[in-house]
């Protein structure tokens, strides 16, 4: 009658049965668990009453009968505790086995939902990359996490990306820089709510495509799905045309960049410090300020050089070239200097004047 009983309850919960999804699975483990542990209880009270053992020797016992360990310092002498170990070894080591198979089971179907892109992850405050490139994607997203990784505040940031670029799951060279898979479409509800899209800290939307500008039609359908979820992460949207730009806002990017696939640092830059990309953009157009190289010589602290720039209104240096060629990158003020040119961040109304103003040769407090 027992045996019949644990084959009805067991029989439902074996592993090939067990794939029909997490809730199901985890009912059934709990299941057998709970069928082990009565009946290590029940047998470690008949050792109690039978034997006449104490409850540390009769627990002892009744655990080394469900592993068939058997060391023989204990055994059962008595008809009523023979029976009761006769019954607890056809139905309690084969839900044992079972209770094991299963947990070996689920933590295989978790690793391979997760290898799939198809786990929950329970992610807050991440940042979340919508959409992979469609060419040497892996290479990409391989120099942005490594970036990412050494930027400041980077290294401990939780990464998802949401694309149907990898069906087998994604490479060990990603996986090995923290990157977690979510598979699906950029702008499906579903997909998104699964990668924690309402939770993140930093939204990023890549252009599938650069150099295609039906790109941004998939961009903005992803913007807008993002949106309807309410999110108040910061988000960055790649646009490939310059005209998409005030769509892109109006739909609710915080900010919008166009996708440079040879440099990733750029994108880096917009997740670790927020508003940094139109800045970097900025420089690289020629639409407002620029960069000006300013012929020297100049011999002194770069600290003076860089008061007296400012007092007379005429940008801010950034730069300076040494003798030999070599620039010289945000020198420290107090650091002494002597400098053949100095390259100059400008606007284009202090232009004029900056090239009627000739540099000084030395400047003192």
């Amino acid at each position: 009658m027992l045996t019949r009983w644990l084959w009805q309850h067991v029989h439902k919960a074996t592993p090939w049965r067990c794939r029909l999804g997490a809730s199901h699975q985890s009912g059934k483990t709990g299941r057998i668990v709970l069928i082990t542990l009565l009946l290590i209880i029940a047998h470690t009270w008949a050792m109690m009453y039978f034997e006449g053992l104490n409850p540390e020797d009769a627990l002892w016992l009744t655990l080394v009968t469900v592993t068939t360990v058997g060391y023989g310092d204990f055994s059962a002498e008595t008809p009523g505790g023979r029976i009761a170990t006769i019954i607890f070894m056809l139905g309690g080591i084969y839900a044992m086995t079972v209770a094991i198979s299963l947990v070996v089971e689920h933590y295989q179907w978790r690793r391979n939902r997760q290898r799939q892109g198809l786990w929950n992850w329970h992610m807050k405050h991440h940042v979340l990359i919508v959409n992979a490139p469609a060419f040497d994607a892996e290479r990409y997203l391989k120099r942005l996490m490594h970036h990412l990784r050494h930027a400041p505040g980077g290294r401990k940031l939780d990464v998802a990306i949401i694309t149907e670029a990898f069906p087998n799951g994604l490479p060990e060279s990603l996986l090995a820089l923290g990157l977690v898979h979510h598979h699906g479409r950029v702008d499906a509800r579903d997909v998104l709510l699964r990668a924690n899209a309402d939770s993140a800290s930093t939204l990023v939307i890549l252009a599938e495509d650069e150099r295609d500008q039906h790109a941004d039609a998939v961009t903005f359908s992803a913007l807008c799905r993002l949106r309807e979820l309410n999110t108040q992460a910061y988000l960055i949207a790649e646009c490939v045309t310059d005209e998409d730009r005030e769509r892109f806002n109006a739909a609710g990017a915080s900010t919008v960049i166009r996708p440079i696939r040879a440099y990733p640092e750029m994108l880096v830059r917009s997740i670790t410090a927020e508003g940094s990309a139109s800045f970097i953009e900025n420089l690289l157009s020629t639409d407002e300020d620029e960069l000006v190289m300013v012929t020297g010589p100049y011999a002194g602290r770069w600290g003076l050089l860089v008061k007296w720039f400012s007092e007379q209104d005429l940008g801010l240096p950034v730069a300076g070239r040494l003798a030999d060629g070599q620039m010289k990158h945000n020198p420290a003020m107090h650091e002494e200097l002597y400098l053949e040119a100095v390259l100059v961040l400008i606007s284009e109304a202090q232009l004029d004047r900056l090239t009627q103003q000739p540099l000084p040769h030395q400047l003192h407090e």
